[in-house]
């Protein structure tokens, strides 16, 4: 946003808003097209000047500004005519130029249209009733057009202040095809720009950005809840300005636009009403007021209340500019999960951008640099001329009335209610066990669940992967419940840690009536309930009736139950039985409305809780009624966390769970809790954990408020009926008042139920077969304990099914094919089910397709009653046109084996051991093993004495970043950007200090004993934007690996993946949501994502779509067995696949089935302990062959279920722990993941396909299983991509990656290629060097790292500091010095963005502002958000302020900053920070390592509240810490280096008052951290405190301008196989090792130098390299043929000879002065080699086509003329003349001079 705040119009305010669009370019997004952007635009005040001269030329005089308003494109002018007050002016076609535009957006393109309208009689004079009038004329004219299908409308602006210019458009597109845009009287005071990076709906013209007031950049989490509620609070709306015409512009919401246009449309409504505009954002985007009890004015904090009664957050990360022409604002969510910076001029101008520096100003006009922090928001007011900052605009808003006292005189708190002490209805004792039973409560329920609830306030911890069936397939009655996963963010907005992020989040809620949003506030709007918690206790539920006594409410009690009687068909019935009474008791003057089925009993069924909530909720909301009452859930079935966030999001204000307290209360009566347990202590426990679980399922969403969760819908289904006829046919549907409907459409309206699935009969019969458990004559068991009469299903954990139960005290000794059962009704199915670990083992270790194919057969009969792709089956060929093959016939099971991965699992997670084994195995096969998320050890990149190597190609980047270094990331193959983890998505993890142990610790950067936090979000991923400028990252730091990014299964998917290809990822990974090593809780385990066939078709499907899927290569992991798993896969779309669990069990994991949280141990099935007796871990057990005898049992055990001991460190087999003893057990050999792996062949040769290229995509293959009758609809899966209607509308039809991205032309114009032509001495010698460069700006990004790598792959870490000095000015773009190494110093004159510093590896970063500027450095932001992000080891100088999150997970940093936004230091883990000013809140979350230092003189900062894991004192000159001698030493020299770098004031300030001033400085030491370092003293270790002295450049390198010194290194050798012990110098040397070393005399020179990075950087060829011509084909062979006469053809052999070239500025190679010299072609030689030395082969191939026009004939006779024209054969041989066409068909065929000028055979083949 660009402005004048003297609202003075000006040609150059819109000229630097469209400078501003273009310097944003790489934040917005195109698809397939190169011309199609997925959006741009702009918005401004109305020209005047320019539509008074475009009106005059239609003959027209417009009337004065503000009384007629322009553009709107199409309208219906019989709406115009029925509005008083309207005049029609004339109509305008609007010029465009549609040859700009590329193909999909043509095909688009609408017809544009401006419409000039003027005020007539009293609207004349009242400017606020003339935009009512305009918006009802919108909103109708918009009305009438949707009641037209197809019928494309939409109107950009209707405003008599702004206008609006948008499309489908590119950043320099936009001026382009507006031909208004470029008129030099088209003036404003005011533009606001915007480039779309659509991530959540495709690209559209009507989508584009700006809105007709904003500009968002971010996402609305909870869109589908604010839009329920909206469309309630019609029925209660009114305006004084909109009148009775408010009801004809219902709908208010537009359903086809973005979460951004819905949000503008509410603001409109908002202000259009009467609200200022600020004050209309302020209530949509409040900040976090609720917990800030200390940092908030009070007065604020009731203002944000009082507001929150009138209307929930519309939450989400979200940066908003608005205008309305008469000012201009920002603001900003309340986590500051988007950047944004402002400058403001002396020329009273103001600029505002997600970057700084986007528009170039001289540095002494800048008076101001600041940002945006959380919450936070600013407003300029064009007629005052004023820029009104945060705290004064937020003390206007709560001025004008008494918030306070209103709140505590109108507003009901439970702690009024509870007042009267009323007493709670308890379950009678006959009652209490058949209600548990016939409430589907069962052993593992109150075990597993309830009981660490009740006891630790905690959800309990599961070990990750869920391998059980999907609910709609599962033999066991499963809860509603069950079919729900929850949603989470990934990529297009981030989680929150909603434990280290506390401060944001909130459970506190109004519930109760509701009046009318628009009107002016009043006490009236207050007269609601508090909640401070959802989940009710027994005393508060019967509080409630206590609100008729204080505000008269009254409260009706709705049975949510049905008779049995009535059998399944009463269930459909009484929800809508329900649903009316719900309706009726609204509109009767209730206020509160109570859903209970406490009627429950022998003769009463209860409605399953979440279908009579969700239906009764659709009901008030479809009757604009909900926002009337408060609406209460009592019931018995929930129980679980997840049960509780399905009732919220899907719409009651609260539960009151009565059965589980009762369930409680059976657990306390049987000694579960101990004795000093008492209910009141325990249920609040229990609703304290209820608490931390939903705020955790929230934050996967990044959603903080309750209050925007509720009714969000924040969850989808698999498997509930959803009938397309009955969305198009619903007035037909229904000629009975309760007629069928589907489940999704009548109780989840609006949610992605795609599938299918059960109706509601089904439901019925399950629902009536749980309740049997309690009230059928053989429901309970006669048994001691009521919690042994409870039913055990193993959902949680394996169980035997009837036939494996002991009988006394004995088993009888029969076969395993008799004893185990697959579809025992009593007991879940598990994929993991023992036999089929055994039977995988048996094949791995054996190699025996026997044993393989009984495995398969096994796993294969589960996954049909388990999951999606067990559901389908292949046609047969000869259905789609193929026959079957013989197997010699098919592409080799060697080669299909390189597109298998083994899944990320950590070290860490996995043992060492087992994690090295899978790495050989896959190694071994030619395919990918991946490190997880837990770094790798840099001795595994050196292969074994047998070649074997240790190294993992695929490296994962995931938010701990966790030994992410450039060594770690130049070591990888492949790139992967973990978003979220298949078994927990959206949740973050930690590492206990007790497996942080040595290697761990080295590899992680950390230190041992001290526990590490894997955030919920990467800190540099808050958006779709920040995605690709991570991937650009890593594509510099080792631009030969592929990017992949791994997203998580769920719907919608595909859209978010379509993004990730727009962001260049190579490779991407749809993971399904049942694999997963380490811990989670069980929420997250069982609750969250879909199984990876939903995700991976349809992004495949969507990529197909958007013409992207030839850029990316697809994959899909999630419990991948056999060959017609893979097979499925690969018909699905994947072109590579990922093992996990099973590699393990193949390496000898048994899915440890050993319970152990019980009083007893369980001896598990005769088939189990023969797996244990396998592994010789239960010796004394005898093998009987097929059979096996067991002596005893434990007597009541076999009802518990076992437990994975994957989270606990106790794997007995050596795999999932870091105990040394246990890890001696490990036996698994590489062999046997190698064996299991390769038996995946024989389906291809039956289906007809010769290799796997030809599977990829072709789902046409699959059918719906016919002899299997599930419940699901299958069609949406099965869609062939290639045959959809719209297949090819957009780009090529494309079934699999066909091409790669184009990061080389993207990384080829960096300016890192210049720095490091500048630094080629450092680069080739070792010897120091200094750059400078002057024109630094925003579009400079990931500005070190190119260089860093380069510098590091030919020296490592061994360079000096500030060996490589670049000293650069200007504004740098994103990540500047990312992952930047030793030896590197990048100094900036001027200002940064995000990601300063991300991943730092040994490098020195100094930035300070312009010398020129004219404000105070640290008062002033000068670098952005996440700086210093997962940095290892370096120095940073920062003489400003840092905008939030300064040093997140930074591990090994010395770095000095002038001030600091909020969650300073968060995770930290180590290094040293030094802030020399204040901090934001919630600093040093999540710190468990390292330092800091407050410079805080006015001895405040004690006073805030921190962790209480922080240790906080101050320092004490002469009195040091005995864990920390030389920490004044330390504080000294980093202040010292600071004053030196960048001439802070404050520093030298500090230091003149030394060591007064000491005392001024707070230490924060994690006590962990400082436990662990008094631990290693005392050991006589060394410090784990560290050093900075090997990283921070000398007092000379200060003088790198004036004094220039050469320092000699030798380049670094890696030791390598063929060196022998002892070895200290390799046998050989490296032929690019010998040039730097060798004489550079002719004849001593290589001709080929391997290292094809050393030649592109090198201008010294003709120095280092020997002429050498490549060998020709024998005369007898080539003369038969016309093919090339070089036998050898050989790429870096052609780069090595073009370095040749000396570029002499005499080129007679191709400038003729004499019929002797010259090229008879015209070829441009000296040009074409540079290119060809650089590796640039595309614009040696343009350079080539545009002078050599007769190649075929004319290479063959050349005489060669260039050769003799050579100066360099003046003094050496002449550049020589080999031949550029390549083997590989990723380069093109290119040829140099003598007989090679020729485009080579199949040219256009080898392009393609």
């Amino acid at each position: 946003m660009v402005a004048d705040l003297t609202g003075k119009p000006a040609r150059d305010i819109v000229d630097g808003a469209l400078q501003v669009l273009e310097n944003l370019d790489h934040r917005g997004a195109r698809g397939c097209e190169k011309d199609t952007g997925d959006g741009a635009g702009i918005l401004c005040g109305i020209p005047d000047k320019f539509m008074r001269r475009v009106a005059s030329e239609l003959s027209v005089e417009l009337p004065p500004p503000r009384q007629r308003f322009g553009c709107i494109h199409g309208i219906s002018c019989a709406v115009l005519g029925s509005i008083p007050g309207l005049r029609l002016l004339l109509w305008r076609r609007v010029p465009v130029d549609s040859e700009c535009l590329g193909k999909t957006a043509k095909d688009h393109e609408p017809t544009i249209e401006q419409v000039f309208i003027a005020a007539e009689g009293q609207l004349k004079t009242d400017l606020k009733r003339f935009e009512a009038a305009l918006f009802v004329l919108r909103k109708r004219s918009a009305n009438l057009a949707a009641q037209q299908p197809g019928l494309p409308f939409y109107v950009c602006s209707l405003s008599p202040r702004v206008l609006n210019y948008k499309g489908m458009l590119t950043c320099p597109g936009l001026v382009r095809y507006f031909l208004d845009l470029q008129e030099d009287d088209f003036e404003s005071h005011v533009a606001l720009v915007h480039s779309r990076f659509s991530t959540n709906t495709f690209p559209a013209w009507r989508r584009a950005h700006p809105f007709r007031h904003i500009c968002h950049n971010g996402e609305i989490n909870t869109l589908k809840g604010n839009v329920n509620f909206a469309r309630a609070r019609e029925g209660l709306m009114s305006s004084e300005l909109l009148g009775a015409e408010l009801e004809q512009c219902f709908p208010l919401m537009e359903m086809d636009q973005t979460d951004s246009g819905i949000f503008d449309n509410f603001l409109e409504v908002l202000a259009i009403s009467g609200r200022s505009m600020p004050e209309a954002v302020a209530m949509m985007m409040p900040p976090a007021w609720e917990n800030a009890e200390e940092s908030m004015d009070p007065k604020i904090r009731d203002y944000y209340k009082f507001q929150a009664a009138l209307l929930e957050p519309w939450d989400g990360p979200a940066l908003v500019c608005f205008t309305d022409g008469d000012g201009v604002g920002a603001s900003l969510d309340r986590n500051g999960l988007r950047p944004c910076r402002y400058y403001v001029t002396n020329e009273k101008r103001m600029i505002i951008s997600s970057e700084c520096g986007v528009l170039k100003l001289p540095a002494e006009s800048i008076v101001e640099k600041g940002r945006l922090s959380p919450g936070k928001m600013l407003w300029a007011d064009f007629a005052k001329g004023t820029l009104t900052k945060d705290s004064e605009l937020k003390q206007s808003f709560a001025a004008p009335s008494p918030w306070g006292d209103w709140l505590k005189n109108e507003s009901i708190t439970m702690k009024t209610l509870l007042a009267a002490k009323k007493p709670a209805t308890n379950i009678t004792d006959d009652l209490r066990a058949p209600l548990l039973r016939s409430f589907g409560y069962t052993q593992e329920s109150l075990e597993l669940l309830l009981l660490p609830m009740g006891r630790d306030g905690e959800e309990a911890l599961g070990s990750m992967g869920n391998d059980t069936p999907l609910a709609c397939l599962s033999e066991q009655n499963r809860p509603v419940f069950d079919f729900f996963y929850q949603l989470f963010a990934q990529v297009t907005n981030p989680p929150i840690d909603p434990i280290r992020e506390a401060v944001v989040m909130s459970l506190g809620c109004w519930v109760g009536p509701e009046t009318n949003v628009l009107a002016n506030p009043s006490p009236r709007h207050c007269q609601r309930l508090w909640l401070d918690h959802p989940c009710l206790l027994p005393a508060e539920m019967a509080a409630l009736p206590m609100t008729k006594d204080l505000k008269g409410w009254e409260m009706r009690t709705v049975d949510s139950t049905f008779p049995m009687a009535e059998g399944a068909a009463g269930m459909e019935r009484h929800l809508v039985r329900v649903a009316n009474e719900a309706v009726w008791a609204a509109k009767n003057g209730y206020q509160i409305i109570v859903l209970s089925d406490r009627a429950s009993g022998e003769k009463q069924v209860p409605l399953p809780s979440l279908l009579s909530c969700g239906a009764v909720h659709q009901a008030l909301v479809k009757h604009k009624l909900r926002t009337k009452v408060a609406f209460i859930v009592e019931s018995g079935e929930p129980y679980e966390v997840a049960h509780h966030a399905l009732l919220l999001t899907f719409g009651c204000d609260a539960v009151f769970p009565y059965m589980a307290y009762e369930a409680l209360r059976v657990l306390a009566s049987e000694g579960k809790f101990g004795a000093d347990w008492t209910t009141e202590t325990g249920f609040a426990k229990y609703q304290k954990a209820v608490g931390k679980g939903l705020l955790k399922i929230m934050a996967k969403m990044g959603i903080s408020t309750l209050r925007s969760y509720k009714g969000a819908q924040i969850a989808d289904a698999i498997g509930l009926g959803k009938d397309p006829f009955f969305w198009c046919c619903a007035a037909e549907a229904r000629p009975r008042p309760w007629a069928s409907q589907e489940v999704a459409e009548m109780c989840f309206t609006g949610i992605a139920s795609q599938l299918g699935g059960l109706g509601f009969e089904q439901i019925a019969l399950r629902s009536l077969g749980v309740h049997d458990r309690g009230f059928s004559p053989d429901g309970g068991l006669t048994v001691k304990s009521l919690f042994a009469s409870l039913p055990n299903e193993g959902k949680y954990h394996y169980r035997q099914g009837k036939s494996m139960m002991p009988v006394g005290n004995s088993m009888l000794a029969v076969g395993p094919e008799k004893t185990h059962s697959l579809t025992g009704s009593d007991a879940e199915k598990h994929l993991n089910d023992p036999m089929v670990i055994a039977k995988l083992q048996e094949a791995a270790r054996t190699n025996s397709r026997a044993a393989y194919a009984s495995f398969a057969a096994l796993h294969n009969n589960l996954v049909k009653a388990s999951s999606i792709r067990g559901q389908l089956d292949f046609k047969p060929p000869r259905q789609y046109g193929r026959a079957a093959l013989p197997l010699d016939a098919v592409e080799p099971a060697s080669e299909i084996v390189k597109r298998f991965r083994t899944g990320a699992m950590s070290y860490g997670s996995i043992s060492m051991e087992a994690h090295s084994t899978l790495a050989i195995a896959l190694n071994r096969l030619g395919g990918f093993s991946n490190t997880g998320e837990g770094g790798e050890d840099p001795a595994r990149y050196e292969p074994l004495p047998n070649g074997d190597s240790l190294k993992s190609a695929i490296k994962q980047v995931a938010s701990g970043r966790f030994g992410v270094t450039m060594e770690y990331l130049s070591s990888g193959l492949e790139l992967q950007i973990k978003m979220a983890q298949g078994a927990k998505p959206g949740e973050g993890g930690e590492l206990p200090g007790k497996k942080v142990q040595g290697g761990i610790a080295k590899t992680r950067n950390s230190t041992p004993g001290v526990g590490l936090i894997s955030p919920p979000p990467h800190h540099d991923i808050y958006s779709i934007e920040d995605l690709a400028q991570l991937i650009f990252d890593l594509k510099n730091a080792n631009p030969d690996a592929g990017v992949s990014v791994k997203l998580v299964s769920e719907i919608g998917v595909g859209v978010v993946a379509t993004g990730v290809a727009k962001c260049k990822a190579d490779h991407i990974l749809i993971s399904g949501c049942d694999g997963g090593t380490g811990a989670s809780k069980w929420t997250g385990i069982k609750h969250a994502g879909a199984p990876w066939e939903i995700g991976l078709a349809e992004t495949h499907q969507t990529l197909v779509l958007n013409g992207l899927r030839g850029r990316v290569t697809l994959e899909t992991d999630g419990q991948l067995r056999t060959g017609r798993d893979v097979v499925i896969a690969a018909l699905l779309g994947a072109e590579r696949f990922g093992f996990a669990t099973a590699p393990l069990i193949a390496m000898g994991c048994i899915m440890m089935r050993k319970g152990v949280h019980g009083v007893h141990l369980m001896l598990l099935s005769m088939v189990f302990v023969v797996i244990l007796h396998v592994y010789d871990f239960y010796p004394k057990h005898g093998y009987c062959g097929i059979g096996l005898t067991v002596s005893s049992f434990l007597p009541i055990s076999d009802l518990i279920s076992p437990l994975r001991k994957c989270h606990l460190n106790t794997c007995p087999v050596g795999i999932a722990t870091q105990d040394p003893v246990l890890r001696k057990k490990f036996e698994g050999l590489p062999e046997h993941v190698v064996n299991y792996l390769l038996l995946v062949r024989v389906l291809m040769a039956k289906m007809g396909f010769r290799n796997m290229d030809e599977l990829i995509g072709h789902a046409e293959v699959l059918r719906q299983d016919p002899s299997v009758r599930g419940p699901l609809q299958l069609e949406a899966v099965l869609a062939p991509a290639h045959q959809l209607p719209d297949a090819g509308k957009m780009g090529k039809v494309e079934n699999r990656k066909l091409y790669t991205q184009e990061h080389f032309m993207v990384l080829q114009r960096m300016i890192d290629r210049t720095l490091v032509e500048e630094c080629k001495m450092t680069f080739r010698y070792g010897e120091r060097s200094y750059a400078v460069n002057n024109q630094l700006n925003n579009a400079d990004r990931t500005v070190g790292t190119l260089l860093s790598h380069e510098i590091f792959m030919r020296w490592g870490s061994s360079l000096p500091p500030g060996t490589c000095h670049l000293k650069l000015s200007g504004t740098s773009g994103q990540s500047f010095g990312a992952f930047a190494v030793k030896g590197v110093l990048l100094e900036l004159e001027g200002d940064s963005q995000d990601y300063f510093g991300k991943g730092l590896s040994g490098g020195a970063l100094v930035v300070y502002p312009p010398r020129k500027a004219t404000f105070e450095a640290a008062k002033n932001i000068i670098i952005g958000n996440t700086a210093l992000y997962g940095a290892t080891a370096g120095v940073a100088f920062v003489n400003g302020i840092a905008a939030e999150r300064f040093a997140v997970r930074n591990s090994g940093v010395w770095a000095v900053v002038e001030g600091a936004g909020d969650h300073c230091c968060e995770y930290m883990t180590g290094g040293r920070v030094m802030v020399l000013g204040g901090v934001g809140d919630n600093f040093g979350a999540g710190m468990s390592g390292g330092i800091a230092w407050i410079y805080d003189p006015t001895k405040t900062f004690e006073k805030r509240v921190l962790p209480q894991d922080l240790e906080v004192g101050r320092v004490q000159p002469g009195s040091s810490l005995d864990v920390y001698e030389s920490e004044e030493k330390d504080l000294l020299s980093l202040l010292e280096a600071h004053k030196n770098w960048t001439h802070s004031k404050v520093a030298t300030a500090i230091l003149e008052k030394w060591p007064a001033s000491a005392t001024d400085f707070v230490r924060v030491f994690p006590k962990d951290f400082k436990a662990a370092v008094k631990s290693a003293l005392e050991r006589g270790e060394h410090s784990p405190i560290g050093s900075m002295r090997e990283y921070l450049p000398s007092q000379e390198v200060i003088n790198d301008p004036l004094v220039k010194q050469r320092i000699r290194k030798h380049p670094k050798v890696r030791k390598s196989s063929t060196m022998g012990e002892g070895d200290g110098e390799p046998k050989s040397l490296d032929m690019e090792d010998m040039a730097i070393f060798q004489k550079t005399t002719k004849g001593n020179r290589p001709q080929k130098i391997e290292d094809a990075k050393l030649v592109a950087s090198s201008n010294r060829g003709f120095l280092e390299v020997d002429r050498g011509d490549l060998p020709k084909r024998g005369v007898a062979e080539r003369v038969a043929d016309f093919q090339e006469i070089l036998a050898k053809k050989d790429e870096v052999a052609v780069q090595t000879q073009a370095s040749r070239c000396m570029d002499c500025g005499t080129p007679f190679c191709h400038q003729s002065v004499t019929d002797k010299s010259g090229c008879p072609l015209g070829n441009l030689i000296p040009e074409w080699n540079d290119l060809v030395r650089k590796g640039a082969w595309y614009d040696a191939f343009k350079r080539l086509m545009s002078t050599n026009n007769f190649p075929e004939f004319t290479g063959r006779v050349c005489p060669a003329p260039c050769e003799g024209a050579c100066t360099l054969g003046i003094i050496d041989d002449p550049v020589g003349s080999p031949a550029l066409s390549h083997e590989r068909k990723d380069r093109l065929p290119i040829c140099i001079h003598k007989k090679t000028c020729q485009r080579g055979i199949n040219l256009e083949d080898k392009i393609m």
